[in-house]
């Protein structure tokens, strides 16, 4: 068969091109941003008639759509994405004589209770109560997965960083119950329903397995094979607060909405993902290769203790820089550059320079990180320390050990680097 799927360099996209295309159907890749050869430019914030998708549908069996967004980049992102383009891109499928079209939706769309759902359910709704009745001989199926975890998924990333925390801090949410489903059997789903004479109209779909939060977090790090850690929970109003306080923030992962859905939880008591696979499903303790999790647990990691290097490296400089520039008296800071022979207006000059460089470094350590920004600031630190050790030896003796934790200082920035580099 000859299958358009939509959202083709996402990650339920890129994994049901590779699954369909394995399975001898020809693939037609629907991207933004065409990268490989036969792929087709799309854009759900703009093809919103019928007549923008008709010459893509055309000669296709079937139209998939995966296309998805978690957050707004702009208001009405929702409208469009989830919900005007994908009723055009349907509509102009019937016109064009596609067999079937398979929505991937998100379960709990029915209840509608977040923008994210609504938008996803008047797409739903529109292909099942619209487009079926008017075109009998089309297929029409929608899919609602609970939570899908794949490697390459960012909510998959998010939730394996949060799982190998050395502290486990998750909300307090004894009711919210989550069915975590593997990619590989969502994949599986979709291509028996391509094949299928008579496929399902609407399909709740969810792992074998039924979760809380905190017990999902500490499945993942058994998954990780890694060493238990506490937890602590976290009031349901202070995870609230924070929710509000970050949705203004771009790309976070926590807003009102999706505190709302995860408080409400994303499991079905009508499970017919087994059904659709046709074989067992697999269980969060099998959702990771098991010759790749010790790597796999090493890459996790390192996405949350990189970022952490950064911002104790940051404050460093930019905390060092507001003490030279006058939380620290003024006379005090011009009494350690007298031993390096630097006084009056070049003594000003020197400080309120390193003042600046220090600022830079640690803003360029927020913006900019790079291998070359962490070898500058390794060579003005040994400067620094020479030039210490020769006129001010008394510090190597100092009972906090100042010149000492410049060490601690390098050896953090050779782990940023040869991270960066390797």
């Amino acid at each position: 068969m000859r299958i358009l799927i939509c959202g083709a360099d996402g990650m339920v996209g890129q994994a049901l091109s590779s699954a369909l295309t394995e399975a001898g159907h020809q693939i037609v890749r629907g991207v933004r941003h065409p990268r490989l050869d036969g792929d087709r430019a799309i854009d759900f914030r703009l093809q919103r008639g019928a007549a923008d998708w008709k010459a893509l549908v055309r000669d296709c069996d079937v139209v998939i759509n995966a296309v998805g967004i978690l957050r707004e980049q702009q208001s009405g992102d929702f409208s469009a994405i989830h919900s005007a383009a994908p009723q055009a891109l349907f509509l102009a499928a019937a016109q064009q004589g596609v067999q079937h079209i398979i929505q991937i939706s998100a379960l709990g769309a029915d209840q509608g209770s977040t923008a994210y759902f609504r938008s996803k359910l008047a797409a739903d709704r529109y292909l099942l109560e619209q487009l079926a009745p008017a075109f009998q001989q089309l297929r029409c199926t929608v899919l609602r997965p609970s939570l899908i975890f794949s490697e390459r998924g960012a909510s998959s990333r998010l939730l394996m960083g949060l799982a190998s925390l050395p502290l486990i801090a998750v909300p307090h949410l004894p009711e919210a119950l989550l069915q975590p489903l593997h990619i590989s059997d969502l994949c599986s789903a979709v291509r028996n329903l391509c094949e299928m004479t008579e496929p399902p109209a609407l399909a709740e779909l969810g792992g074998p397995q039924t979760w809380t939060l905190e017990t999902l977090l500490l499945a993942y790090r058994n998954m990780l094979h890694l060493p238990a850690a506490p937890v602590i929970r976290l009031p349901a109003g202070m995870v609230a607060a924070a929710a509000r306080c970050l949705e203004y923030v771009p790309a976070s992962p926590l807003t009102p909405d999706s505190w709302y859905m995860l408080k409400q939880g994303n499991h079905t008591v009508c499970n017919q993902l087994a059904t659709l696979c046709g074989h067992p499903l697999r269980t969060v303790a099998s959702f990771l290769p098991p010759d790749s999790t010790v790597a796999i647990a090493a890459r996790v990691r390192e996405n949350w203790i990189l970022p952490a290097h950064r911002l104790v490296l940051a404050m460093i400089w930019l905390i060092t820089a507001c003490l030279s520039a006058g939380l620290t008296p003024l006379e005090d800071s011009l009494a350690l550059l007298a031993p390096l022979g630097l006084q009056g207006q070049t003594a000003l000059f020197a400080l309120y320079g390193a003042v600046v460089l220090d600022a830079a470094f640690g803003i360029a350590t927020l913006l900019r990180p790079g291998p070359g920004l962490w070898l500058a600031q390794a060579g003005l630190i040994v400067f620094y320390s020479v030039v210490i050790a020769v006129y001010l030896p008394a510090f190597w003796l100092h009972p906090f050990g100042p010149l000492l934790k410049n060490l601690a200082v390098l050896s953090l920035l050779l782990h940023l680097y040869s991270e960066r580099t390797s």
